[in-house]
């Protein structure tokens, strides 16, 4: 579970104060929903999801991210949620490549999918360079701040995935 600059582990309880803070950073809290602190205890524990936290190579926490659908009997992970919380160096794209290979070669998903908003043009543009496929627009699917949001499904699948130069 590591990678050359960074690595990840499965999130604890010790954990969760990092996640919850990481929410409301100003970089971030804009294209989240914000999931609350007893919310991501519960996740913690259940089977089918997984809080990841990523660390540089000196051990300081630089992401999370929430995945949901793991062991599902039609293999689609889904991404909730992807936060960086340093995002110098291509920390991003090094952390959502952990995921992807979490997802494929470790739960042998079939497809990994998430949602993100149309405004969030670095983030699109990171899942499209890494080999997610804009799927379609679910129109005003959030609301947030007093207006209605939309959101844009991306997915990779695994034949994809294995096609990819890694």
């Amino acid at each position: 579970m590591s990678s050359l600059f960074m690595r990840y582990a499965i999130a604890d309880a010790g954990d969760v104060q990092y996640i919850t803070s990481a929410q409301k950073m100003p970089h971030i809290r804009d294209y989240i929903s914000e999931i609350g602190y007893d919310d991501i205890v519960n996740s913690i524990t259940r089977p089918d999801e997984a809080f990841l936290i990523g660390t540089d190579v000196d051990e300081n926490r630089v992401a999370y991210a929430y995945l949901r659908g793991i062991g599902s009997s039609n293999r689609c992970i889904e991404l909730r949620q992807i936060a960086v919380t340093h995002t110098a160096g291509g920390v991003g794209r090094m952390f959502l490549e952990l995921l992807m290979s979490e997802a494929f070669e470790q739960h042998n998903a079939h497809r990994f999918w998430l949602d993100v908003f149309p405004q969030n043009a670095r983030a699109r543009h990171v899942y499209q360079t890494c080999g997610f496929t804009e799927e379609g627009t679910l129109r005003d699917l959030y609301f947030v701040d007093g207006k209605f949001q939309s959101s844009i499904i991306m997915s990779i699948l695994s034949d994809e995935y294995k096609a990819l130069d890694k």
